[in-house]
């Protein structure tokens, strides 16, 4: 019994060894699947002499077995399914198993707990830099604002691993949302949106296998987006209509992208996720505005689903403010080669995302890249601007010749009279302005609003008559105005 024993396993060692040896003789099939991510193929090295006595054949040869020899996918798989199951352990870069298999990246658990923060100084510094983006943007009649997406170490805390649990310190996404509040930046906070919805919601939010937002949040994520814009600038998008949820235990990329990374042999079980079945409709009336997306990965389930060209024209996604998309995918366009005022004054809105791991970067050079652009173009005339763009509106034969190049550029036709009139104004730097009757009553006004002695004067005054006091401090700049205007005859 013994001896029958020692030649199945002796049969069974022979053919294991056969098996890779008519693999790697006859080239079949040698792996169940591929492995997932950024896995670079190695190529067979080329034998020579002189690779050969320098040594450099013999390692490039090491390299090439050691990866490329017959079924290894399928041991690493395997390999990686044991260290799953028994020690709860993933075979990928700082990739986190959590309580209940709960998966997170070890950089989300260090915002959330506070272990990367800057320091207030640091972020105090970048809100002032976005401020000044923010208000340049303005002045082009451009709408600027920024995103910050959810976190699952925030929106999961619970399942954190315990030897990972530290003392909470102060964090880079609590200083810049309290920031972005008292100096008046916009910002959408869907970080704080997906929390507070998180009990209530009928449907799961974020995926336990997943990094990044559910495919259905970033749906709805896209639709808020929509209305903010539609709000800042006062205008009508094309219509998100939702006609139906799939809720279903078939995940969709990429509600399972980190469990997908770990290279295991079956995709271990969870709960069910909802995706949305849209459509997106041209109503009568509606505008879509150009958009640039400066991102991380957030961004990518968005773009994927072509909401930047279906909801906006000519949509563009800087991905780190590194790589230009749509334009690379064919030939890599990178943002440091290009020459971006001239791309910059083609988008009507701009959008800088981030989630909280990457606030210690947040913009990735995009602020900067923004002052070096418009840093000095606008100092001095920027108050001049609407002036000019008045004459155009006058003036026919200019207002057709904006009207063909915001065709050509793919812009609205005010954002092209405001590249025209900057433009104007920079060839024209002795340029002046009379300031129109309703303009001047209105500085005047506003300096009344500013000299406490004549506020309180309008007060008692309008409280004498019985009106209110805008209505008396206009009255009051009316009649400042017309008698300067008389004295200076």
């Amino acid at each position: 019994m013994r001896n029958t024993a020692k030649y199945i396993w002796l049969i069974v060692i022979i053919c294991f060894l056969l098996l890779h040896l008519a693999q790697d003789i006859f080239r079949f099939e040698k792996d169940l699947r591929p492995l997932d991510g950024a896995i670079v193929k190695k190529e067979s090295p080329v034998f020579t002499f002189e690779k050969w006595f320098s040594g450099e054949y013999q390692e490039a040869a090491d390299a090439y077995l050691n990866d490329e020899f017959g079924f290894r996918n399928n041991y690493v798989r395997i390999n990686n399914q044991l260290a799953f199951w028994l020690f709860k352990k993933a075979k990928a870069n700082d990739v986190i198993i959590g309580k209940e298999d709960y998966i997170y990246e070890s950089a989300y658990i260090d915002a959330h707990f506070g272990k990367d923060f800057i320091g207030q100084g640091g972020i105090n510094d970048t809100i002032q830099m976005i401020k000044f983006v923010q208000d340049t943007f303005a002045k082009l009649n451009k709408t600027f604002f920024v995103v910050l997406a959810p976190s699952k170490a925030d929106y999961f805390p619970e399942y954190i691993p315990n030897h990972l649990v530290v003392k909470k310190g102060r964090t880079n996404y609590e200083a810049y949302t309290e920031g972005f509040i008292k100096e008046g930046i916009n910002f959408i906070d869907f970080n704080a949106l997906l929390q507070q919805k998180k009990a209530a919601s009928v449907y799961p939010l974020f995926p336990q296998y997943g990094i990044h937002w559910s495919k259905y949040s970033a749906f709805k994520a896209i639709d808020s987006i929509a209305r903010y814009v539609e709000n800042k600038r006062g205008i009508n998008l094309p219509d998100i209509i939702q006609k139906r949820t799939v809720f279903t235990d078939e995940l969709r990329e990429p509600d399972y992208d980190l469990v997908k990374g770990m290279n295991l042999l079956w995709r271990p079980p969870t709960y069910k996720m909802a995706y949305a079945d849209f459509e997106v409709v041209n109503k009568p009336g509606c505008v879509k505005p150009t958009c640039l997306v400066i991102a991380d990965s957030y961004w990518w389930d968005i773009y994927n689903m072509e909401f930047s060209n279906s909801l906006f024209t000519n949509g563009s996604f800087w991905y780190y403010n590194e790589v230009m998309y749509p334009d690379s995918w064919e030939v890599t366009h990178l943002v440091k080669d290009a020459d971006t005022r001239p791309l910059l004054d083609r988008f009507d809105v701009i959008i800088v995302i981030a989630t909280e791991p990457n606030l210690k970067k947040l913009g990735y050079g995009f602020f900067s890249t923004v002052k070096n652009a418009y840093g000095n173009s606008l100092k001095g005339v920027d108050y001049k601007i609407p002036y000019v763009k008045e004459i155009m509106r006058g003036n026919k034969d200019w207002m057709k010749e904006v009207a063909k190049k915001s065709k050509e550029k793919g812009i609205s036709v005010d954002s092209m009279m405001t590249i025209d009139a900057l433009w104007f104004l920079t060839q024209n730097p002795g340029f002046k302005i009379t300031p129109t009757r309703r303009d001047s009553i209105a500085e005047i006004a506003a300096r009344i609003r500013q000299n406490p002695d004549q506020l309180k004067e309008a007060h008692a005054k309008a409280k004498a008559r019985g009106i209110p006091v805008d209505s008396m401090i206009k009255l009051d700049a009316e009649w400042i105005y017309e008698y300067n205007k008389q004295n200076k005859k």
